[in-house]
C-alpha cells in the first residue's frame, strides 16, 4: 500500500482540496521560506505558506515543511536556521522538517560564493549544525539533496536521513527513489506504526510552465501571421 503526497510551494498550485481527494493524495510537504540568490542573501517566507498550513490544518492533512538552504558558513547558517524555526514556531507537523541543500547556482551572476563551490566538509559541518539546531526543537529532520551532491559532497554520508531528488535507489533509514513521472518515494516505517511507501509528488516549477505557455502563445502568433492554422 501506497501513501501519496505532494510537494507544495509559492512555485505549485496551492492546496486544493478537490484534487487532492480525486488523487488520494494523504499528505504533504509545504515550503516554509528560502534563502534567495542576491548577494544580500535576503531570507523569505513563502508567499503561500501561511494559507496552505491553514488549509491543510482546516482539512486535516499530514504535513512536513522544507527550508531552501544558501548557507555557506556557519554564521549564515544560524541566521537561516533562526529565520526558518520562526517561521514554524508553535506549528505542528507530522512529517520531518527538511532542510534542502540544492544551491548550485552560477556565483558569477548570483551571489560570489554558493554551496556548490564549497569545501564539501564546510557544507558537511554546516549541515551537521543546521540538523542539531532544529533536532533540539524536538522535529525529526531529512535532508534533501541532489543524487550526484549525495554521491559527492556529502559522500554518502549516514549521518542524516535523506530526501533525495532524481535517485534511482538508495539502501538508507529512508529509501529513496525517483522515476520518470517526476515521483519521489520515500519508507516512513521509522515515522508511523505501518511500513507504508510514501509517494511525494513533485510538481513543475512554475516558471518552466510559463515558459512553455509562452513559446507556444508566440508558436500560434506566428502561425496567424504566416496564414496558416
Amino acid at each position: 500500500m501506497a501513501i501519496k503526497g505532494l510537494d507544495i510551494s509559492s512555485q505549485t498550485d496551492k492546496i486544493d482540496i478537490n484534487k487532492i481527494k480525486e488523487n488520494n493524495i494523504e499528505f504533504i510537504m509545504l515550503r516554509a521560506g528560502f534563502t534567495d540568490y542576491n548577494k544580500g542573501k535576503t531570507r523569505n517566507t513563502d508567499t503561500d505558506f501561511e494559507e496552505n498550513y491553514k488549509l491543510a490544518k482546516k482539512y486535516k492533512l499530514n504535513m512536513g515543511v522544507y527550508y531552501e538552504s544558501r548557507a555557506v558558513t556557519i554564521e549564515e547558517a544560524k541566521e537561516e536556521i533562526d529565520y526558518f524555526l520562526n517561521i514554524i514556531k508553535s506549528k505542528v507537523f507530522e512529517y520531518p522538517v527538511v532542510l534542502q541543500f540544492e544551491d548550485d547556482h552560477n556565483t558569477i551572476i548570483y551571489y560570489p560564493q554558493s554551496q556548490k563551490n564549497i569545501d564539501k566538509n564546510d557544507l558537511l559541518n554546516i549541515t551537521i549544525f543546521m540538523i542539531n539546531e532544529i533536532e533540539s526543537k524536538g522535529y525529526q529532520t531529512l535532508v534533501r539533496t541532489y543524487e550526484n551532491w549525495y554521491e559527492d559532497k556529502f559522500e554518502k554520508s549516514n549521518i542524516f536521513n535523506y530526501w533525495i531528488d532524481n535517485l534511482e535507489i538508495i539502501n538508507s533509514k529512508y529509501s529513496f527513489y525517483s522515476n520518470k513521472d517526476d515521483i519521489v518515494y520515500y519508507n516512513i516505517s521509522d515515522l508511523s506504526k505501518n511500513k507504508d511507501k510514501v509517494q511525494i509528488i513533485v510538481k513543475e516549477n512554475c516558471l518552466f510552465q510559463k515558459i512553455k505557455s509562452y513559446i507556444k502563445a508566440g508558436y500560434k502568433i506566428l502561425k496567424s501571421k504566416i496564414g496558416r492554422d
